[in-house]
């Protein structure tokens, strides 16, 4: 719904600036003059003007941002910023995948606001991970480690899971211990 109202205000703008028109637009209707446009698109983005409040913390979470494609992503972060009163330089708190955040995907979550990763980290020790369905955290997690050092991006959190069948006190210690890296914040 987000999405398509974002689409939906696109098009909005883009009839006032000229563009291609809404539907139910009438053939007598008066166009509007470029500033008469120019003043709706400035007042559209005044949280003021819409009664609304400066959005200050973006999470997108749940799943994972890394089962987005690039374009994908791109319109979402597009849309809540046509849709949405965001600060600039906004905390973006995005859940992913060890090892599956691409560049490309860095970018565009860098470009939005401050990034602040959690890693579905889950676990260190691979029979863990097996009975998970996920593949080796440790591993996949050098592969993030390079790209965040790249991207200078920090603040990163970790999910760790606890209570996995045949899970043992030093299994937990052990990714307690691994998942604990120098940009981790929160666990």
């Amino acid at each position: 719904a987000v999405l398509h109202e974002a689409e939906m205000f696109a098009r909005e703008l883009n009839a006032d600036e000229g563009g291609e028109g809404t539907e139910g637009e009438g053939e007598g209707e008066r166009a509007e003059t470029g500033t008469e446009a120019e003043t709706r698109v400035e007042t559209a983005a005044d949280p003021a003007a819409n009664g609304m409040s400066l959005v200050r913390s973006v999470t997108l979470g749940g799943g994972s941002v890394s089962s987005l494609s690039t374009e994908d992503l791109a319109f979402l972060l597009h849309g809540l910023r046509r849709l949405l009163p965001i600060a600039p330089g906004v905390p973006l708190f995005v859940t992913v995948d060890p090892g599956r955040l691409p560049i490309a995907h860095a970018n565009e979550l860098r470009a939005f606001g401050t990034v602040h990763p959690t890693f579905r980290y889950f676990t260190a020790d691979l029979r863990e991970g097996d009975r998970l369905g996920c593949p080796s955290s440790e591993a996949e997690m050098g592969k993030s480690d390079i790209l965040l050092e790249h991207a200078g991006i920090g603040g990163v959190g970790m999910r760790i899971a606890v209570g996995i069948p045949g899970q043992t006190e030093e299994t937990l210690v052990r990714t307690l211990r691994l998942a604990n890296r120098g940009s981790v914040e929160r666990m």
